[in-house]
C-alpha cells in the first residue's frame, strides 16, 4: 500500500532457509532509511510473528479469516498479534464466496479454489453442509442480524482484543 509516496512491505511466503530475523532486520533497514513504512507479515505462524517482532516493529499481520476459517483463533494467531497491538488485516472474510451463498456446485468455484484442498471435490459438500448448519447457530445468527457477512470476521478479532481491517474485494468473493 502506498501513502504519502511511501509503500509498506509485507513478507509473504519468504524463503524459509533464511531466517525471518535476518528477512526483518533488512527490511528494517528499509524503514529507518525511509524508503518503506513498515513491515508487515503473511499468513505466519505465532513462532514466525514473535521473531519478526523481536528484530523490528511489526506494522500489520495478513491472515485469512471468516466464520468458515475460524483458525487464528484456534492457532493463537489473533491472541498473539493482540500483544503488542500488531494490526490484523484480514482477508476472505466472505470465505472465498461460500458464505455469499453464490457457490452451490463444485463448478462455481474458480480454478485456483479448486486446488485448494478444503475445497477438493472429496470435499466440497462437507464444507456446504457446514455453512448450511453454520446458518443456524447462534452465533451466525447474531452475525447475520448484527452485521453484514464483511463485517462479521474483522469484528470476531477486534472483540477479541485485536486490531482488525478487512480487505474484501467484493466482486471476487460474491
Amino acid at each position: 500500500m502506498a501513502q504519502n509516496g511511501l509503500i509498506s512491505s509485507s513478507v509473504a511466503g519468504w524463503f524459509q532457509k533464511i531466517p525471518i530475523e535476518e528477512t526483518v532486520g533488512y527490511l528494517a533497514e528499509f524503514v529507518r532509511a525511509g524508503k518503506i513504512r513498515g513491515i508487515g507479515l503473511s499468513e505466519v505462524s505465532v513462532t514466525t510473528i514473535r521473531r519478526a517482532a523481536s528484530v523490528h516493529l511489526i506494522a500489520a499481520v495478513e491472515v485469512e479469516f471468516s466464520l468458515f476459517s475460524p483458525d487464528i483463533q484456534e492457532n493463537n494467531v489473533a491472541a498473539t498479534c493482540a500483544e503488542p497491538e500488531i494490526p490484523i488485516v484480514v482477508y476472505s472474510p466472505l470465505g472465498k464466496g461460500f458464505l455469499t451463498g453464490q457457490i452451490k456446485s463444485f463448478n462455481d468455484l474458480r480454478v485456483f479454489q479448486k486446488m485448494d484442498p478444503r475445497f477438493h471435490e472429496e470435499n466440497f459438500h462437507r464444507n456446504l453442509e457446514l455453512i448450511s448448519n453454520m446458518k443456524f447457530s447462534t452465533t451466525a445468527m447474531v452475525f447475520a442480524t448484527l452485521l453484514s457477512a464483511a463485517l462479521a470476521a474483522p469484528t470476531t478479532i477486534v472483540s477479541r482484543g485485536g486490531t482488525a481491517w478487512s480487505v474484501v474485494d467484493f466482486l471476487s468473493e460474491s
